[in-house]
Parts: structure tokens; sequence; C-alpha cells
């Protein structure tokens, strides 16, 4: 006996199965935001060292994220910053998914030496060129996995990519919740 699927199902299984999750990295993914952290312990021992930067240096945000980090060696395991919520909710939900991917403002080799070991994401992309904050992001995402996502963020500055995403799920302290559209 032939089934007879309609071009709506064929079409919805499709969408199903070309479906991507993006995971934000900082005070999502992570319970801290890592570069808040190195920029307060560098400010602490040299305030000049952040004018230097972006006076002497013409340096921009990438540039000092990425010297902040690289210098920056974290006297603790990875594993007590990771959001246990947002990991068991990625475990949890990854069949849901073709792809889980992981796009942060934070430099990108910063992110995939502590990230990759983990081997819980498809992909991970931090920033390069261009802070993937915000619209950047927004324009990142859809260039590399076109306009049908689903988002997993905390921030003010991840409303650019709430307001995109199909389904956007908001981590709090205590919960993530499925943001109304």
């Amino acid at each position: 006996m032939a089934i007879n699927y309609s071009v709506i199902d064929v079409l919805i299984l499709i969408d199903y199965m070309l479906m991507i999750c993006i995971v934000d990295f900082d005070r999502t993914f992570l319970k801290n935001d890592y570069f808040m952290e190195s920029f307060c312990i560098q400010v602490l021992k040299n305030p000049f060292y952040i004018i230097s930067h972006f006076f002497l240096e013409k340096g921009d945000l990438v540039g000092l994220k990425v010297k902040l980090l690289k210098n920056h060696k974290k006297a603790y395991d990875l594993r007590l910053l990771i959001n246990p919520m947002v990991e068991d909710w990625i475990r949890a939900n990854r069949d849901n998914y073709s792809k889980v991917i992981l796009v942060s403002a934070s430099p990108d080799s910063f992110v995939k030496e502590l990230i990759t070991p983990l081997s819980l994401f498809d992909a991970i992309h931090g920033s390069t060129d261009v802070n993937l904050k915000g619209i950047r992001k927004v324009d990142f995402i859809k260039h590399h996995y076109g306009e049908v996502f689903d988002y997993i963020g905390d921030a003010v500055a991840d409303l650019p990519v709430f307001n995109k995403a199909r389904q956007a799920f908001k981590v709090t302290t205590k919960k993530i919740e499925l943001l109304e559209k």
C-alpha cells in the first residue's frame, strides 16, 4: 500500500530536517561574560591598558577582546562556567534540529579553544573582523545558515536576533522561556 503525502507534508518534513538552533555564548551557554571578566581584571591591574589600546594603538573592540582573552588565564575548570540548564536544554532538544550552532561576539579562536572539546555543537563561530553582536550576528546567521532558525540567548543585545528567529528562547538565571512573537 502506497502512502500519499501532500506537498505541504513534504515541505513541513524538509523544514523540520533543515531546522537549526543558534546558541549564544556569554551569559547563555556560559554563566558569566568571559570578556567582561577579563576587562575588569585588566582595568584593575592597569587602567591605561584600555586607553592605550583604543587611542595609542588605534585598536578596535574585536582586537581588544582578542588581546584580553589571549592573556586571561582561567583559574578554574570550564565545566564550572557552563550553564547546566542550557546544556541540558541542548541535549534534550538536539533531535529537533539538524544542527546546533554556537555563535558568539567573543573572539573566534578563544571560543573554539574552549568549546570544541565538549563536542556539543555542530559548528562554533566567534568574532573575527566583525563583532558578532546584535544585527551583525543576524547578518552572519542569515548569510551562513539561512533565514529560518531558532535562537537561545540572554541579553538586550540579542533583541535583533530574537526578532528574526522562528522561535526565540530567553535564558534567565532560573529558566529558559519561549518568547512570545
